[in-house]
């Protein structure tokens, strides 16, 4: 074991250093007084080197993560399904039953047919998926469409997406503009 070591200029305990801590505090603010405009410059340089470096390091984070915003998203998506089957299941059966109930008598089968493989002969000939959908939404807030050869439009994936439920042809602004009877 050491000895206890007394700084000869305070009387402080020495640590493994040379100096003891107060002794080490007083000189260093000494410097910094004595070179003030040196220190300061020092720092700036620092805060602008570092400063930099970490700019350059966020913007490429950034960056990924925007790229890879959809990936992980539908990643994200995929475990959940995973996890949550009986969800998936019962959302499933509950558009195909929305479907059923939504089939007026008069629809014409072959065109709602025709209207599905135009969009699986579009997504082939293309590359880019391709989607039916329903003009009028089949459930929405405001109103529900019907499962219809004429509510029905082939049209982009993404866009479909885009749409979602919440957007028809001449849609009301507002719940006072729907007018009933």
């Amino acid at each position: 074991m050491r000895a206890r070591v007394d700084c000869g200029v305070c009387g402080a305990i020495k640590g493994e250093a040379r100096d003891c801590m107060p002794c080490y505090a007083r000189r260093n603010a000494e410097y910094k007084a004595r070179h003030r405009d040196k220190v300061k410059a020092a720092a700036s340089e620092y805060k602008k080197r570092t400063h930099a470096a970490g700019a350059e390091r966020r913007a490429f984070d950034k960056a990924v993560k925007r790229l890879t915003l959809p990936l992980r998203r539908w990643l994200a998506r995929q475990a959940w399904k995973r996890g949550n089957s009986g969800a998936v299941n019962e959302g499933t059966a509950r558009r195909f039953a929305s479907k059923l109930s939504a089939t007026p008598s008069w629809s014409n089968a072959f065109f709602v047919a025709e209207a599905y493989d135009l969009a699986k002969r579009r997504t082939l000939a293309t590359g880019i998926p391709w989607q039916v959908d329903h003009i009028v939404p089949l459930r929405s807030k405001m109103v529900c469409g019907l499962h219809a050869h004429t509510n029905l439009a082939v049209i982009p994936k993404a866009e479909n997406l885009a749409k979602g439920n919440r957007v028809w042809p001449d849609m009301p602004t507002s719940v006072s503009e729907v007018h009933i009877g």
